[in-house]
């Protein structure tokens, strides 16, 4: 295996380290409760609560909160890394696989706040994917041989102060 193909597979799995991350990011944010919030009861003028009442617990998806937009938006960087994956074998990936990497790591950054931290894994792979992918561009090709045409293609042919001494082996 040459050192291109080692860097082409690794590409590959962090790619799909990358899109595992962030389609699991993106499914544990749709099903997992993300709001919590307490309904309090009256308090009378004496400030105390009434007999038998309680506090009440709710906790909401994103989705119950925000509507139903936000299944757009968080299918964003699972696209962005299936699409670094599907043209990752590409001549469009010099471009579109540093691109989308960049991408999705500035959702991430841009999201902190909310939802992005869950995402900087996806990222953080996605950027170190595209590097491997870009570490050898295109295969090696032949070797060149070095030009052995001219006045200089052996030490016979060379001048005298330029040959090696013939009376020593190296």
């Amino acid at each position: 295996m040459t050192q291109y193909d080692v860097a082409r597979a690794r590409a590959l799995w962090l790619s799909v380290g990358a899109l595992v991350a962030a389609a699991g990011a993106s499914v544990a944010l749709v099903l997992l409760p993300a709001y919590s919030s307490a309904v309090l009861p009256q308090v009378s003028s004496a400030g105390q609560f009434a007999p038998g009442q309680t506090i009440v617990g709710r906790s909401l998806t994103l989705a119950q909160a925000n509507g139903r937009w936000i299944y757009w938006f968080l299918a964003l960087p699972p696209a962005l890394t299936l699409l670094s994956l599907a043209l990752g074998r590409t001549i469009a990936r010099v471009v579109a696989v540093p691109a989308l990497a960049g991408g999705l790591l500035l959702f991430s950054l841009v999201g902190a706040a909310s939802v992005g931290l869950f995402y900087l894994p996806a990222a953080v792979l996605s950027v170190v994917a595209a590097g491997f992918s870009l570490s050898q561009r295109t295969p090696p090709g032949p070797r060149r041989r070095r030009q052995t045409r001219g006045p200089h293609r052996a030490a016979d042919t060379l001048p005298e102060h330029f040959a090696p001494p013939r009376d020593r082996a190296f």
